[in-house]
């Protein structure tokens, strides 16, 4: 029985509902619902109407989206309180509260505190989470244009965390970087002690990135091809912190407090101050919804076991979910909030249920639950994860089962170091034996990584497979604990849904040539089947970077379309019926010609083009071109005066003019 689980559920419905931004006035039906079936003895589902007003109420009330309209697209001073800290080669990204602004810095006037990411293109000053900060800094519109079909947009990312402002600030406009007074300050910076403890041991570069990653969440200084291995075997999810880590740190506090047993006073202490350091670790790690949840569901064991009252996963987990819910509506939208979720509630249901062997025999039953934990966890999460991550892991079960003995001393080990650390021993022997554990980890996901068809990429899920998909892993579990064959024929109906709309789904088009702009270049994208192609102006030692960057970007619309790689030129290319020799590109339904400043053209023979593509690079007077093409298209990255001249040419000459500031292009290859 999980009496909680139908109050969850109308909590987060009424929650959905208000992220999704309906007008206030569909409170009425939830309140209309409940006073209406409390009034017939309804009470049961009156509560629940009751519960799916509040998530509704409760999300628009902590919507910070209109608080952060008054700053869009404008330069203001802010005084903030950091809360993490990005690097990554040639900048820094500030995840900040507001808590005043102004047009100055006597001005500033207090704020509601409002989530914002701030990029600063350097290293100094130095500033850490837990500090505040007042700076002036230039915030975006948070338009996002979508040039081509499903392009990445980050903006939308943020705002699942909560995020709504982006800004930059210049090294120069940092006023102020003062060390904050709170708690909270003291524990934030506990975070950056922890990490440095570990990069002064003795450990090998690698095994330092993977502890501070499984130890603080801060996965920054973890290498790329890290990255790729684990998410190839399948084990990805160690990089994350997650119930896991909450498990282990559990354990850790136990062994440390066991002195305390000794005593019957003393003894009743242990559960609190395991809990107290949980909610440490939480609050340090920055209380990301796998850590709270998993931290929520840890105390209500230890305090239900120490008050000696029965314990119920499944309501823990429930409580668990309505906590962060409260308290942060938009964490349902949240990745890492839905499959950690997904995954505990998978293990909870099947991975028991699976295992073959008695739980009498302990040893046997244990070794068994390594391969059903898995099962039940991938069972629940593995077509949400290739929805959201376009890859599905084959190898997955051998992976977790192999690596799973190995991770506890790893992870603990790295925790006991981070103790001996602070006490000023420094235990060579300890180190390698965790460099030890670490290669044998890094080992087996290498393995599985390269066995053939590990990590299944470009899996395309529309979203009503993944609907029906998760209908059969609900029924499924229905059917497993309720022995009714109800449920075993929804699973089977489900389970062909999902398969006939996979199969019936087109998939979209994949030829295209999109004319997509940055801050300081314009691309060519010419899409086929197979390859993307990406025409740029950049030299070849630019190429790479371009091609890393538009695997993000153009992710989402190759997924789609089946297309698995990328190619970058600055030459000719020539594409079935699309050609590109700089500086025209012709496709079947239009002729480009672009105006970046590498050529003198002759009007005379630059006739009857339909665009004419003005970007980056063009100083010169484009009236002489007006005539050569049939609309003008300004590119973005212009510089902000240049454009508006040359917006007002074309405007005195009665020419069309598209700015890509403000609107996309169309398809070039499309009638």
């Amino acid at each position: 029985m999980v009496p909680l689980f139908p109050v969850t559920a109308a909590y987060a419905a009424g929650t959905a509902c208000g992220l999704a931004e309906l007008s206030l006035w569909w409170t009425v039906i939830p309140i209309v619902a409940a006073v209406t079936l409390g009034w017939r003895g309804y009470r049961y589902f009156a509560i629940l109407a009751v519960a799916a007003t509040l998530g509704f109420a409760g999300a628009l009330v902590r919507d910070d989206k209109a608080d952060s309209m008054k700053f869009r697209g404008k330069e203001r001073v802010i005084s903030a309180f950091v809360t993490d800290i990005k690097e990554s080669q040639s900048s820094r990204s500030l995840t900040v509260k507001i808590m005043a602004a102004g047009a100055d810095t006597s001005s500033l006037a207090p704020e509601p505190e409002i989530k914002a990411r701030i990029v600063v293109p350097s290293f100094l000053p130095h500033m850490e989470p837990g500090q505040n900060v007042t700076l002036k800094c230039s915030f975006s519109s948070g338009s996002h244009i979508e040039y081509i079909p499903q392009q990445f947009d980050f903006d939308r990312i943020l705002a699942r965390r909560g995020i709504y402002l982006s800004a930059i600030a210049r090294p120069d406009d940092i006023y102020r970087v003062e060390p904050s007074r709170s708690v909270v300050s003291t524990l934030l910076s506990m975070r950056l002690k922890v990490k440095e403890l570990i990069f002064r041991s003795a450990l090998s570069t690698q095994t330092k990135e993977f502890l501070v990653t499984a130890i603080t969440g801060d996965d920054s200084a973890l290498g790329e091809a890290t990255r790729e291995a684990f998410a190839d075997a399948g084990i990805a999810h160690i990089l994350a912190l997650s119930g896991l880590h909450v498990g282990i740190l559990t354990l850790f506090t136990s062994l440390l407090l066991l002195p305390l047993i000794i005593n019957s006073y003393t003894r009743k202490a242990i559960p609190v101050l395991t809990v107290t350091v949980l909610w440490v670790f939480a609050i340090v790690t920055g209380l990301s919804p796998s850590v709270t949840r998993a931290v929520v569901m840890a105390t209500v064991l230890i305090l239900s076991s120490m008050m000696q009252k029965r314990h119920s996963p499944y309501n823990s987990l429930c409580l668990a979910a309505l906590i962060i819910l409260v308290f942060d509506p938009r964490a349902l939208l949240n990745v890492s909030f839905q499959l950690s979720f997904a995954a505990v509630a998978g293990i909870l249901a099947f991975s028991n249920t699976l295992n073959p062997v008695s739980p009498k025999k302990r040893i046997a039953y244990t070794l068994a639950g390594l391969l059903t934990v898995s099962i039940g966890a991938m069972l629940a999460t593995g077509l949400l994860s290739a929805f959201y991550f376009h890859r599905f892991p084959a190898y997955f079960i051998v992976a977790n089962v192999i690596s799973s003995p190995l991770l506890i001393p790893l992870i603990g080990g790295g925790m006991l170091l981070v103790v001996t650390e602070a006490a000023g021993i420094t235990p060579d022997w300890f180190c390698s034996q965790l460099n030890g554990l670490y290669s044998g980890v890094d080992s087996i996901a290498s393995f599985c990584a390269s066995m053939p068809g590990a990590g299944a990429d470009n899996i395309h899920v529309p979203l009503p497979v993944l609907i029906a998909g998760m209908a059969t892993v609900v029924f499924l579990a229905c059917a497993i604990h309720l022995k009714r064959r109800f449920y075993y024929y929804g699973a089977a109906a489900c389970f062909a849904g999902a398969i006939l709309i996979a199969v019936a789904t087109p998939r979209p088009a994949a030829e295209g040539v999109y004319i997509v702009p940055s801050t300081y270049r314009t691309d060519i994208i010419v899409s086929t089947p197979s390859i993307l192609h990406i025409i740029t102006s950049e030299g070849e030692r630019e190429h790479e970077s371009i091609k890393k960057t538009g695997r993000v970007l153009y992710g989402e619309y190759m997924n789609a379309r089946g297309i698995d790689s990328i190619k970058v030129t600055s030459a000719r290319l020539s594409i079935g019926k699309v050609h590109y020799a700089h500086p025209i590109i012709a496709t079947p339904s239009a002729t480009l010609l672009i105006a970046d400043g590498k050529n003198d053209f002759d009007t005379d023979s630059t006739a009857n083009f339909t665009y004419l593509l003005v970007c980056r690079g063009q100083r010169a007077d484009i009236s002489p071109l007006l005539h050569c093409a049939d609309t003008i298209v300004l590119s973005a990255d212009l510089h902000p005066r240049r454009h508006e001249r040359y917006a007002a040419e074309c405007a005195a000459a009665g020419v069309p003019c598209i700015s890509l500031k403000s609107r996309p292009l169309r398809n070039l290859n499309q009638d």
